[in-house]
Protein backbone atom coordinates (compact mmCIF):
# COMPACT_ATOMS: atom_id res chain seq x y z
CA UNK A 1 0.00 0.00 0.00
CA UNK A 2 1.24 3.33 -0.31
CA UNK A 3 2.01 5.61 1.73
CA UNK A 4 3.15 9.46 2.29
CA UNK A 5 6.73 10.66 1.01
CA UNK A 6 6.99 7.73 -1.22
CA UNK A 7 8.61 9.22 -4.78
CA UNK A 8 5.63 8.70 -7.66
CA UNK A 9 6.03 5.72 -10.01
CA UNK A 10 6.95 6.91 -13.57
CA UNK A 11 3.42 5.85 -15.08
CA UNK A 12 2.00 7.67 -11.77
CA UNK A 13 3.97 10.91 -13.32
CA UNK A 14 1.85 10.06 -16.21
CA UNK A 15 -1.21 10.07 -15.05
CA UNK A 16 -0.63 13.06 -12.63
CA UNK A 17 0.58 15.12 -15.81
CA UNK A 18 -2.89 14.43 -17.35
CA UNK A 19 -4.65 15.85 -13.88
CA UNK A 20 -2.85 18.64 -14.29
CA UNK A 21 -4.60 19.52 -17.68
CA UNK A 22 -8.61 18.57 -16.28
CA UNK A 23 -8.70 15.25 -18.08
CA UNK A 24 -10.93 12.72 -16.58
CA UNK A 25 -10.68 9.50 -15.38
CA UNK A 26 -11.97 7.85 -19.10
CA UNK A 27 -10.08 10.33 -20.93
CA UNK A 28 -6.39 8.93 -18.79
CA UNK A 29 -7.87 5.89 -18.93
CA UNK A 30 -8.39 6.05 -22.79
CA UNK A 31 -5.05 8.06 -23.32
CA UNK A 32 -2.57 5.12 -21.46
CA UNK A 33 -4.80 2.32 -22.78
CA UNK A 34 -5.54 1.41 -19.61
CA UNK A 35 -8.91 0.54 -17.34
CA UNK A 36 -10.89 3.31 -15.61
CA UNK A 37 -10.21 1.51 -12.21
CA UNK A 38 -6.49 1.50 -13.06
CA UNK A 39 -6.83 5.10 -13.31
CA UNK A 40 -8.50 4.93 -9.89
CA UNK A 41 -5.80 3.00 -8.47
CA UNK A 42 -2.91 4.98 -9.64
CA UNK A 43 -4.80 8.39 -8.27
CA UNK A 44 -5.72 6.30 -4.82
CA UNK A 45 -1.89 5.94 -4.22
CA UNK A 46 -0.60 9.45 -5.86
CA UNK A 47 -3.48 11.58 -3.38
CA UNK A 48 -1.47 9.25 -0.56
CA UNK A 49 1.82 9.43 -1.82
CA UNK A 50 1.12 13.42 -1.94
CA UNK A 51 -0.62 13.36 0.89
CA UNK A 52 -3.39 15.20 -0.50
CA UNK A 53 -7.07 14.25 -0.89
CA UNK A 54 -8.66 15.88 -4.09
CA UNK A 55 -7.59 16.23 -8.09
CA UNK A 56 -7.24 20.15 -7.24
CA UNK A 57 -4.54 19.48 -4.40
CA UNK A 58 -2.73 17.02 -6.40
CA UNK A 59 -2.39 19.76 -8.85
CA UNK A 60 -1.31 22.46 -6.91
CA UNK A 61 0.83 19.56 -5.08
CA UNK A 62 2.48 18.76 -8.44
CA UNK A 63 2.98 22.49 -9.57
CA UNK A 64 4.41 23.83 -6.03
CA UNK A 65 7.32 20.59 -6.17
CA UNK A 66 7.73 21.16 -9.76
CA UNK A 67 6.17 17.50 -10.51
CA UNK A 68 5.19 18.33 -13.85
CA UNK A 69 5.44 21.29 -16.33
CA UNK A 70 2.48 23.27 -16.58
CA UNK A 71 2.02 25.38 -20.03
CA UNK A 72 2.37 29.01 -20.27
CA UNK A 73 0.33 31.54 -21.84
CA UNK A 74 1.61 34.76 -24.34
CA UNK A 75 -0.62 37.64 -23.78
CA UNK A 76 -0.57 41.64 -22.42
CA UNK A 77 -2.61 42.28 -19.93
CA UNK A 78 -3.51 45.84 -21.67
CA UNK A 79 -6.17 46.23 -23.39
CA UNK A 80 -4.58 49.22 -24.45
CA UNK A 81 -0.96 48.28 -24.85
CA UNK A 82 1.67 50.53 -23.58
CA UNK A 83 4.80 52.28 -25.28
CA UNK A 84 7.21 49.66 -26.70
CA UNK A 85 9.51 50.38 -23.63
CA UNK A 86 6.60 49.24 -21.60
CA UNK A 87 5.37 45.86 -23.84
CA UNK A 88 4.91 43.18 -21.48
CA UNK A 89 7.44 40.85 -22.26
CA UNK A 90 6.61 37.43 -24.60
CA UNK A 91 7.18 34.52 -23.37
CA UNK A 92 8.11 31.09 -24.90
CA UNK A 93 7.32 27.80 -23.93
CA UNK A 94 8.38 24.52 -25.53
CA UNK A 95 5.60 22.63 -27.45
CA UNK A 96 3.78 20.16 -25.17
CA UNK A 97 4.00 16.23 -25.41
CA UNK A 98 1.74 14.57 -27.43
CA UNK A 99 0.03 12.84 -24.93
CA UNK A 100 -0.83 15.99 -23.14
CA UNK A 101 -1.47 17.89 -26.35
CA UNK A 102 -4.77 14.88 -26.64
CA UNK A 103 -5.28 15.14 -23.21
CA UNK A 104 -5.64 18.63 -23.36
CA UNK A 105 -7.34 18.91 -26.33
CA UNK A 106 -10.22 16.22 -25.17
CA UNK A 107 -10.36 17.63 -22.12
CA UNK A 108 -11.80 21.18 -23.99
CA UNK A 109 -13.73 19.40 -25.97
CA UNK A 110 -15.55 17.77 -23.33
CA UNK A 111 -15.77 20.64 -21.53
CA UNK A 112 -16.84 22.61 -24.50
CA UNK A 113 -20.22 20.44 -25.19
CA UNK A 114 -20.77 21.00 -21.35
CA UNK A 115 -20.64 24.98 -21.72
CA UNK A 116 -22.84 25.03 -24.70
CA UNK A 117 -25.61 23.75 -23.21
CA UNK A 118 -25.02 25.27 -19.95
CA UNK A 119 -23.26 28.35 -20.20
CA UNK A 120 -25.34 31.88 -20.39
CA UNK A 121 -23.89 33.75 -23.25
CA UNK A 122 -25.00 36.72 -24.38
CA UNK A 123 -22.08 37.49 -27.42
CA UNK A 124 -19.40 36.04 -29.08
CA UNK A 125 -17.22 39.18 -30.14
CA UNK A 126 -13.45 38.74 -29.22
CA UNK A 127 -11.81 40.58 -26.63
CA UNK A 128 -9.03 43.23 -28.63
CA UNK A 129 -6.05 41.01 -29.74
CA UNK A 130 -3.24 42.67 -27.18
CA UNK A 131 -5.42 40.68 -24.48
CA UNK A 132 -5.75 37.37 -26.97
CA UNK A 133 -2.43 37.02 -28.70
CA UNK A 134 -1.37 33.32 -29.51
CA UNK A 135 -3.81 31.67 -26.87
CA UNK A 136 -4.20 28.06 -27.87
CA UNK A 137 -6.97 27.34 -25.17
CA UNK A 138 -9.07 31.34 -26.31
CA UNK A 139 -12.72 31.01 -26.77
CA UNK A 140 -13.36 28.46 -24.13
CA UNK A 141 -15.40 29.36 -21.07
CA UNK A 142 -14.93 26.50 -19.08
CA UNK A 143 -16.96 25.52 -15.79
CA UNK A 144 -14.71 23.17 -13.22
CA UNK A 145 -13.43 20.40 -14.77
CA UNK A 146 -11.74 18.61 -11.26
CA UNK A 147 -15.43 16.52 -10.61
CA UNK A 148 -15.32 17.85 -7.38
CA UNK A 149 -18.33 18.81 -5.55
CA UNK A 150 -18.05 22.27 -5.18
CA UNK A 151 -18.88 24.94 -3.43
CA UNK A 152 -20.41 27.33 -6.26
CA UNK A 153 -24.11 28.68 -7.26
CA UNK A 154 -24.63 29.87 -10.53
CA UNK A 155 -26.86 32.63 -10.52
CA UNK A 156 -28.90 34.46 -13.78
CA UNK A 157 -26.35 36.12 -15.81
CA UNK A 158 -26.12 40.30 -16.56
CA UNK A 159 -27.47 41.48 -19.35
CA UNK A 160 -24.42 42.40 -20.66
CA UNK A 161 -21.10 40.66 -21.24
CA UNK A 162 -18.45 42.67 -19.69
CA UNK A 163 -14.63 42.38 -18.16
CA UNK A 164 -12.63 45.05 -16.54
CA UNK A 165 -15.72 46.60 -14.90
CA UNK A 166 -17.22 47.86 -11.35
CA UNK A 167 -19.54 45.94 -8.79
CA UNK A 168 -20.28 46.98 -6.07
CA UNK A 169 -23.27 46.63 -3.09
CA UNK A 170 -25.66 49.08 -1.71
CA UNK A 171 -27.08 48.99 2.12
CA UNK A 172 -30.06 46.89 1.02
CA UNK A 173 -27.89 44.32 -0.38
CA UNK A 174 -28.16 45.41 -4.44
CA UNK A 175 -25.53 44.51 -6.34
CA UNK A 176 -24.37 46.65 -9.44
CA UNK A 177 -22.37 46.18 -12.72
CA UNK A 178 -20.67 49.34 -13.43
CA UNK A 179 -19.66 50.19 -17.06
CA UNK A 180 -16.26 48.23 -18.15
CA UNK A 181 -15.36 46.28 -21.61
CA UNK A 182 -17.60 45.06 -23.91
CA UNK A 183 -17.43 43.88 -27.40
CA UNK A 184 -18.80 47.21 -28.72
CA UNK A 185 -16.06 49.22 -26.82
CA UNK A 186 -16.24 50.72 -23.54
CA UNK A 187 -19.44 51.07 -21.32
CA UNK A 188 -20.80 53.57 -19.05
CA UNK A 189 -24.32 50.90 -18.74
CA UNK A 190 -25.59 50.21 -15.36
CA UNK A 191 -27.01 46.98 -14.31
CA UNK A 192 -29.19 45.87 -10.86
CA UNK A 193 -29.21 42.58 -9.14
CA UNK A 194 -31.89 41.68 -6.86
CA UNK A 195 -30.77 38.59 -5.01
CA UNK A 196 -34.58 38.26 -3.81
CA UNK A 197 -35.55 37.51 -7.53
CA UNK A 198 -32.40 36.52 -8.87
CA UNK A 199 -32.58 39.38 -11.80
CA UNK A 200 -30.54 41.70 -13.51
CA UNK A 201 -32.17 44.64 -15.08
CA UNK A 202 -30.92 47.71 -16.97
CA UNK A 203 -30.41 51.13 -14.57
CA UNK A 204 -31.56 54.29 -16.67
CA UNK A 205 -29.01 56.51 -15.47
CA UNK A 206 -25.46 55.24 -16.88
CA UNK A 207 -22.40 56.36 -15.59
CA UNK A 208 -21.51 59.91 -17.69
CA UNK A 209 -17.68 59.09 -18.39
CA UNK A 210 -17.86 55.67 -20.13
CA UNK A 211 -14.62 53.87 -18.74
CA UNK A 212 -12.89 50.33 -17.85
CA UNK A 213 -10.12 49.10 -15.82
CA UNK A 214 -12.17 50.20 -12.66
CA UNK A 215 -13.62 49.13 -9.70
CA UNK A 216 -16.30 50.57 -7.12
CA UNK A 217 -16.98 50.75 -3.31
CA UNK A 218 -20.08 51.63 -1.14
CA UNK A 219 -19.72 54.39 1.46
CA UNK A 220 -23.27 55.40 2.96
CA UNK A 221 -25.51 56.16 0.12
CA UNK A 222 -23.15 56.14 -2.32
CA UNK A 223 -20.93 53.91 -4.96
CA UNK A 224 -17.75 55.37 -5.48
CA UNK A 225 -15.93 54.79 -9.15
CA UNK A 226 -12.43 56.45 -9.51
CA UNK A 227 -10.19 57.13 -12.83
CA UNK A 228 -10.57 54.04 -15.40
CA UNK A 229 -9.58 54.13 -18.96
CA UNK A 230 -11.48 56.47 -21.17
CA UNK A 231 -12.39 55.35 -25.07
CA UNK A 232 -9.37 57.15 -26.11
CA UNK A 233 -7.11 55.25 -24.36
CA UNK A 234 -5.65 57.29 -21.52
CA UNK A 235 -6.78 57.02 -18.13
CA UNK A 236 -8.89 59.88 -15.85
CA UNK A 237 -9.13 61.52 -12.51
CA UNK A 238 -12.86 61.98 -12.24
CA UNK A 239 -14.47 60.41 -9.70
CA UNK A 240 -18.30 59.02 -10.30
CA UNK A 241 -20.55 58.17 -7.63
CA UNK A 242 -23.75 56.87 -7.93
CA UNK A 243 -26.93 57.19 -5.52
CA UNK A 244 -28.92 53.75 -5.70
CA UNK A 245 -32.17 55.66 -4.02
CA UNK A 246 -32.41 58.74 -6.46
CA UNK A 247 -31.02 56.77 -9.72
CA UNK A 248 -28.22 59.70 -10.14
CA UNK A 249 -24.82 60.09 -10.44
CA UNK A 250 -22.66 63.30 -9.06
CA UNK A 251 -18.81 63.70 -9.52
CA UNK A 252 -16.69 64.35 -6.37
CA UNK A 253 -13.23 65.48 -5.60
CA UNK A 254 -11.52 64.07 -8.31
CA UNK A 255 -7.87 61.75 -8.03
CA UNK A 256 -4.38 63.28 -7.39
CA UNK A 257 -3.94 61.77 -10.45
CA UNK A 258 -5.55 60.01 -13.83
CA UNK A 259 -4.95 56.14 -12.76
CA UNK A 260 -6.94 52.90 -14.15
CA UNK A 261 -5.97 49.63 -13.00
CA UNK A 262 -5.89 49.89 -9.53
CA UNK A 263 -6.90 48.00 -6.13
CA UNK A 264 -9.65 50.06 -4.05
CA UNK A 265 -11.87 48.76 -1.00
CA UNK A 266 -13.71 50.53 1.47
CA UNK A 267 -12.65 50.88 5.00
CA UNK A 268 -14.31 52.68 8.11
CA UNK A 269 -16.06 55.11 5.10
CA UNK A 270 -12.66 55.55 3.83
CA UNK A 271 -11.91 54.45 0.11
CA UNK A 272 -7.80 52.95 0.02
CA UNK A 273 -6.63 53.01 -3.47
CA UNK A 274 -3.60 50.88 -4.18
CA UNK A 275 -1.27 51.26 -7.40
CA UNK A 276 -2.54 51.05 -10.89
CA UNK A 277 -0.95 52.71 -14.19
CA UNK A 278 -1.09 56.10 -14.95
CA UNK A 279 -1.19 58.67 -17.63
CA UNK A 280 2.46 57.74 -19.14
CA UNK A 281 0.78 53.56 -18.59
CA UNK A 282 3.19 53.20 -15.84
CA UNK A 283 2.66 50.64 -12.82
CA UNK A 284 3.27 52.51 -9.70
CA UNK A 285 3.11 52.01 -5.76
CA UNK A 286 0.77 54.69 -4.80
CA UNK A 287 -1.61 54.99 -1.96
CA UNK A 288 -4.45 57.26 -2.24
CA UNK A 289 -6.95 57.52 0.77
CA UNK A 290 -10.19 59.20 0.16
CA UNK A 291 -12.22 61.12 2.95
CA UNK A 292 -15.93 60.84 2.46
CA UNK A 293 -16.71 63.72 5.38
CA UNK A 294 -14.21 65.99 3.69
CA UNK A 295 -14.69 65.28 -0.02
CA UNK A 296 -10.73 64.81 -0.20
CA UNK A 297 -7.84 62.31 -1.17
CA UNK A 298 -4.82 62.43 0.91
CA UNK A 299 -1.48 60.33 0.13
CA UNK A 300 -0.48 57.05 2.17
CA UNK A 301 2.40 55.36 1.97
CA UNK A 302 3.35 53.92 -0.88
CA UNK A 303 3.06 49.86 -1.36
CA UNK A 304 6.62 48.05 -1.20
CA UNK A 305 5.86 47.38 -4.17
CA UNK A 306 4.24 48.47 -7.85
CA UNK A 307 1.18 46.62 -9.18
CA UNK A 308 -1.74 46.91 -11.16
CA UNK A 309 -4.26 44.46 -12.03
CA UNK A 310 -4.15 43.57 -7.98
CA UNK A 311 -7.10 43.24 -5.73
CA UNK A 312 -7.64 44.49 -2.49
CA UNK A 313 -10.21 43.33 0.91
CA UNK A 314 -10.09 44.48 4.36
CA UNK A 315 -9.77 42.17 7.00
CA UNK A 316 -9.66 43.03 10.61
CA UNK A 317 -7.19 45.92 11.05
CA UNK A 318 -5.65 45.66 7.51
CA UNK A 319 -6.24 45.36 4.41
CA UNK A 320 -4.60 43.12 2.02
CA UNK A 321 -3.30 43.79 -1.73
CA UNK A 322 -3.18 40.42 -2.92
CA UNK A 323 -1.51 39.65 -6.34
CA UNK A 324 -0.96 41.54 -9.68
CA UNK A 325 1.11 42.89 -12.59
CA UNK A 326 4.74 44.57 -12.02
CA UNK A 327 4.93 46.18 -15.68
CA UNK A 328 6.92 42.84 -16.71
CA UNK A 329 4.99 39.29 -15.10
CA UNK A 330 2.56 38.45 -12.85
CA UNK A 331 2.91 38.33 -8.81
CA UNK A 332 2.51 36.49 -6.14
CA UNK A 333 2.78 39.27 -3.84
CA UNK A 334 0.37 40.07 -0.67
CA UNK A 335 0.98 42.83 1.10
CA UNK A 336 -1.16 44.15 4.57
CA UNK A 337 -1.47 47.74 4.65
CA UNK A 338 -1.85 48.16 8.86
CA UNK A 339 -4.50 51.09 9.07
CA UNK A 340 -3.86 52.89 12.10
CA UNK A 341 -0.69 52.49 12.04
CA UNK A 342 -0.19 53.58 8.34
CA UNK A 343 2.30 51.11 7.53
CA UNK A 344 2.82 48.13 5.46
CA UNK A 345 3.72 44.34 6.07
CA UNK A 346 4.18 41.46 3.97
CA UNK A 347 1.70 38.63 4.12
CA UNK A 348 2.01 34.99 2.86
CA UNK A 349 2.14 35.34 -0.86
CA UNK A 350 -0.03 33.19 -3.39
CA UNK A 351 0.81 29.93 -4.48
CA UNK A 352 0.34 30.87 -7.90
CA UNK A 353 1.37 34.30 -9.69
CA UNK A 354 -2.45 35.99 -10.63
CA UNK A 355 -3.22 39.62 -12.47
CA UNK A 356 -6.66 40.79 -13.11
CA UNK A 357 -8.12 38.19 -9.93
CA UNK A 358 -10.82 39.64 -7.81
CA UNK A 359 -10.28 38.98 -3.64
CA UNK A 360 -13.50 38.64 -0.99
CA UNK A 361 -12.58 38.70 2.70
CA UNK A 362 -15.26 36.58 3.93
CA UNK A 363 -15.55 34.80 7.60
CA UNK A 364 -11.86 36.24 8.81
CA UNK A 365 -10.62 34.47 5.26
CA UNK A 366 -9.25 35.39 1.87
CA UNK A 367 -10.28 34.31 -1.21
CA UNK A 368 -8.36 34.78 -4.10
CA UNK A 369 -10.51 34.15 -7.71
CA UNK A 370 -8.93 34.19 -10.79
CA UNK A 371 -6.13 35.46 -12.52
CA UNK A 372 -4.55 34.06 -15.45
CA UNK A 373 -2.28 36.26 -18.53
CA UNK A 374 1.24 34.00 -18.14
CA UNK A 375 -0.32 30.21 -16.90
CA UNK A 376 -3.65 27.65 -16.53
CA UNK A 377 -4.95 28.05 -13.09
CA UNK A 378 -7.33 25.50 -12.81
CA UNK A 379 -8.53 26.39 -9.14
CA UNK A 380 -8.37 29.95 -6.63
CA UNK A 381 -7.08 29.75 -3.74
CA UNK A 382 -7.98 30.95 -0.18
CA UNK A 383 -6.27 32.06 3.01
CA UNK A 384 -6.67 32.41 6.79
CA UNK A 385 -3.80 35.23 7.87
CA UNK A 386 -1.69 33.65 10.75
CA UNK A 387 -1.57 30.56 8.99
CA UNK A 388 1.53 29.57 6.85
CA UNK A 389 0.12 28.22 3.69
CA UNK A 390 -2.79 29.46 0.66
CA UNK A 391 -4.85 26.30 -0.01
CA UNK A 392 -6.77 25.42 -3.26
CA UNK A 393 -10.47 25.94 -3.68
CA UNK A 394 -12.83 24.93 -7.46
CA UNK A 395 -13.38 27.34 -9.73
CA UNK A 396 -16.33 27.72 -11.78
CA UNK A 397 -14.32 28.90 -14.77
CA UNK A 398 -10.72 27.62 -15.35
CA UNK A 399 -7.46 28.36 -17.64
CA UNK A 400 -7.69 32.63 -18.24
CA UNK A 401 -10.67 33.75 -16.15
CA UNK A 402 -9.19 37.50 -15.68
CA UNK A 403 -10.52 40.96 -15.23
CA UNK A 404 -13.68 40.05 -13.01
CA UNK A 405 -15.49 41.31 -10.48
CA UNK A 406 -15.61 40.33 -6.33
CA UNK A 407 -18.04 41.73 -3.85
CA UNK A 408 -18.05 40.36 -0.14
CA UNK A 409 -20.96 39.71 1.87
CA UNK A 410 -21.04 38.93 5.61
CA UNK A 411 -21.62 34.98 4.57
CA UNK A 412 -20.74 34.81 0.96
CA UNK A 413 -19.57 36.13 -2.49
CA UNK A 414 -20.31 37.10 -5.34
CA UNK A 415 -18.19 36.99 -8.36
CA UNK A 416 -19.28 38.57 -12.06
CA UNK A 417 -18.27 38.54 -15.47
CA UNK A 418 -14.67 38.58 -16.76
CA UNK A 419 -12.61 37.23 -19.42
CA UNK A 420 -12.11 33.80 -20.35
CA UNK A 421 -11.49 33.92 -24.30
CA UNK A 422 -15.05 35.85 -24.84
CA UNK A 423 -16.42 38.93 -22.74
CA UNK A 424 -18.23 36.65 -20.04
CA UNK A 425 -22.03 37.73 -18.42
CA UNK A 426 -22.02 34.82 -15.88
CA UNK A 427 -22.55 35.54 -11.97
CA UNK A 428 -21.43 33.38 -9.33
CA UNK A 429 -22.31 33.07 -5.89
CA UNK A 430 -19.87 31.31 -3.38
CA UNK A 431 -21.42 30.60 0.79
CA UNK A 432 -18.73 30.08 3.25
CA UNK A 433 -21.25 28.90 5.80
CA UNK A 434 -23.20 26.40 4.14
CA UNK A 435 -24.65 25.76 7.86
CA UNK A 436 -26.28 28.33 10.01
CA UNK A 437 -27.30 27.57 13.49
CA UNK A 438 -30.69 29.62 14.71
CA UNK A 439 -30.91 29.75 18.83
CA UNK A 440 -34.31 30.24 19.48
CA UNK A 441 -35.04 33.63 21.60
CA UNK A 442 -35.86 32.51 25.41
CA UNK A 443 -39.37 33.85 26.64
Amino acid sequence: MAEYGEPLSKREIEVLELVVTGATNRQIAQELVVSVNTVKVHLRNIFAKLGVESRTEATLKAIQDGLVDVPELQTDPDTNPPPATEQAPRRSSEPLPWPKRIALVTSIVVVALITIVTWPQSNTAAEPPSDDTDNPVNGISSIDATGETTGWRTLAPMTIARSRFALAADDDGYLYAIGGETSGGKTGAVERYDPATDQWSPVAASKPTRVSNISAASIGEWIYVPGGLEPEGGPTAVVEAYQPAEGTWDQFSPLPQPLSSYALTEYDEQLYLFGGKDERGHVINATFIYNSQQDKWEIGKPMPSRRAYAAAAPLGSRIYVIGGYDGKQEQTTCEAYLVEEGNWESCEPLTLARGGLGVAAVANQLFAVGGGWSGYLWFNEKHSPGTSDWLPFETPVGQQWRNLAVVSMPDKFYVAGGWNGDYLNGVWEYVVFWHKIFIPATP
